[in-house]
């Protein structure tokens, strides 16, 4: 058993289960021992009646695909990008130009800075 066609013995048992599957039998031009046997696995569908059975369960928004064996949407639409970007030109782009270098030697190791001390302390707390 594959993925398209237990999704559908799965729904139309779902629907056995809260409705009379006679009636939709009857408009669908199947025989409803015909549904109640694929429903238990003992018997296979024409793809044309599978389609059918996708139409009345999905509101036609979803085909079966006996080929792939497969649930596809039945109207299949092109992602296409909301806004289109202008081509890249490399010789627009901005370039780095670097600064002048620091002016004269830095020191390895920076000189401390002396830290003054606040008027009216003595040094420490004890």
């Amino acid at each position: 058993m594959s993925g398209g066609l237990k999704t559908i013995r799965a729904a139309l048992g779902a629907r056995n289960k809260k409705i009379n599957l006679a009636i939709l039998a009857k408009d669908l031009g199947i025989p409803s021992e015909s549904l109640n046997t694929f429903i238990d696995g003992r018997a296979e569908l024409t793809p044309d009646k599978l389609d059918k059975v996708c139409a009345f369960i999905w509101g036609a928004h979803t085909v079966y695909d006996a080929q792939r064996d497969v649930l596809v949407p039945a109207q299949q639409i092109v992602p296409s990008p909301m806004v289109l970007m202008p081509r890249l030109d490399p010789t627009i782009l901005p370039t780095y130009v670097a600064g002048p270098p620091p002016v004269g030697a830095q020191p390895l190791i920076p000189i401390p800075v002396e830290k003054k001390k606040r008027e009216g302390w003595l040094g420490s707390w004890l």
